[in-house]
């Protein structure tokens, strides 16, 4: 019990030495084509301190081909402005990016969602191209018709190509999705951000709002 309760420790210390508080909002829209082709658009806003300094923000055009029932193909152009981790300088950049997401049901109500994401970065007033590769399972806990769509968990590492390392990690241990309408689906989660700032790791609590638009 007590080498329990040591491990318990352990693993809260970097989200109780939290650096601050944020607020993420985002909103995806998807217009379907035909039976294999969207288009649509992404928004994201974030508030440090939540509804404080603004500390990014991305608009993001975005076309996804459905490849087959397990697999998404996508491809997004986003346009940002960020605060560095440090919170010591703000940054534009431009950054196409690929993915191939795999859809797969494990049985009963579980499916499992992976988005992997290669990201190739242009940061304003910079020659050089930053390369990164993004990868986020989700386990996703359906729960049948009416208000209540599902409750999930996600894991997302960030690979930095350039440091040779990992530079971030966003941990989701709760996460709810609700069903606003027929075509509007709302995302109500908690994450840990454990970002690698010049020198030294920096953690984040934050609460998050997504919401999803199909049509």
């Amino acid at each position: 019990m007590r080498t329990h309760l040591i491990l318990l420790a352990v693993f809260l210390q970097a989200p109780l030495r939290s650096e601050g508080f944020q607020g993420w909002y985002q909103l995806t829209a998807w217009h379907r084509l035909d039976e294999r082709w969207n288009v649509g658009g992404f928004l994201f806003l974030r508030d440090d301190d939540a509804v404080g300094r603004m500390g990014g923000w991305t608009v993001s055009p975005r076309i996804r081909y459905d490849l087959s029932p397990v697999w998404q193909l996508q491809f997004n152009l986003s346009v940002l402005e960020s605060v560095n981790t440090d919170e010591t300088d703000r940054q534009q950049w431009l950054r196409p990016e690929f993915e191939a997401n795999p859809t797969l049901p494990l049985g009963g109500a579980l499916t499992l969602n992976v988005r992997n994401r290669l990201e190739f970065r242009f940061r304003d007033g910079h020659e050089n191209t930053g390369v990164r590769l993004r990868i986020r399972p989700q386990l996703e806990w359906d729960c049948g018709p009416g208000l209540l769509k599902n409750f999930f968990v996600s894991e997302e590492v960030i690979h930095d190509f350039d440091a040779d390392s990992l530079t971030e990690n966003r941990l989701t241990p709760l996460g709810v999705t609700l069903r606003a309408s027929a075509s509007t689906e709302v995302r109500l989660y908690y994450m840990w951000r454990h970002a690698l700032g010049h020198d030294q790791w920096r953690d984040y609590h934050v609460a998050g709002v997504a919401t999803s638009l199909s049509f």
